[in-house]
């Protein structure tokens, strides 16, 4: 062993017959063991906030199997994400054969990682279109404590778009808060319009006289409040189209805005937009018209003169 030295080196001489004809001094010398090198070094390791930890490994270099050399690892005491990262040390055993090595301590870090949160927003959310967004609802995953808002993809159009943890945050710093992995969309509900009526019905050719003013008249409904502002129309348009085979969607269209004398109004005694178009005096003639709101709702109507 190292601490047992230094050991004596001396001698003995042959043949012995011939060892008394001399006056011998018998020196010695120093036989010295130093330290061998070796080392300890402990395997980095992490886990999740709130889960035990695992069992901390490492490995051991430069000692001889005979010395039955183990060791135990161990990190320091937390138990927070912000308090890391923790330091895992060795000690190792038995110590009395210890003194044989100049050993190497490492360290390795412990790292404690946030706990995912799961956001589930809700299913089904929306607004009518040109209303302001509502308060996006969710369920947690776990109950923790919470700052912001969830979000949605930017867009103001009738249609679905992504809901998104916008600024929605934990305010402990232990936890992560993670979307879904299935995508929930917020919807923007366009305008409900009914109409036209009487003399011009939709889903149908309706037939009109020729060189009159044919009144186009409808309701828009924003959710369940009825619309009375012109400005909730955005255009009309018309356009001349087979009387055979008219279609929605007229290939050119010429856009309208005031014909007959008469704007579009509201006409409050009937509830009803109002838009008064004048005929030419030309019969056989098939119209096909359009009526746009703001949101992008789209009403349409087929007429012939006669």
């Amino acid at each position: 062993t190292v601490s047992a030295g230094p050991y004596t080196i001396s001698a003995v001489l042959s043949p012995a017959g011939v060892l008394s004809n001399y006056a011998i001094t018998y020196n010695t010398a120093s036989f010295t063991i130093t330290t061998k090198a070796a080392s300890v070094t402990p395997n980095a390791n992490t886990k999740v906030y709130g889960s035990v930890d695992p069992a901390l490994t490492g490995s051991l270099t430069g000692f001889l199997a005979g010395d039955g050399v183990t060791a135990v690892y161990a990190r320091t005491a937390g138990e927070t994400v912000t308090g890391g990262p923790y330091t895992i040390s060795a000690v190792l055993s038995p110590a009395g054969v210890l003194s044989n090595y100049a050993i190497t301590y490492n360290t390795a870090s412990f790292t404690i990682t946030t706990k995912p949160v799961t956001v589930t927003p809700t299913s089904g959310q929306s607004k009518v279109f040109g209303l302001a967004d509502p308060v996006l609802t969710f369920g947690l995953s776990e109950a923790v404590g919470l700052s912001g808002s969830l979000g949605r993809i930017a867009g103001e159009s009738v249609g679905s778009y992504a809901i998104t943890l916008g600024t929605l945050a934990s305010t402990n710093s232990n936890y992560t808060l993670v979307l879904s992995a299935t995508t929930v969309n917020f919807t923007i509900l366009g305008w409900s319009v009914l109409g036209f009526y009487q003399p011009v019905d939709m889903g149908m050719l309706n037939t009109v006289k020729g060189g009159s003013t044919v009144p186009l008249k409808f309701e828009i409904f924003q959710g369940s409040t009825e619309l009375t502002n012109v400005s909730a129309v955005k255009g009309f348009k018309a356009s001349i189209t087979s009387c055979l085979a008219f279609v929605d969607e007229p290939a050119s269209a010429i856009e309208i805005t005031s014909t007959g004398g008469t704007t579009l109004r509201y006409d409050s005694t009937g509830g009803q937009f109002i838009q008064n178009w004048q005929t030419p005096k030309t019969p056989g003639i098939c119209y096909s018209v359009s009526m746009q709101t703001q949101d992008g709702t789209v009403l349409y109507a087929h007429f012939k003169l006669k």
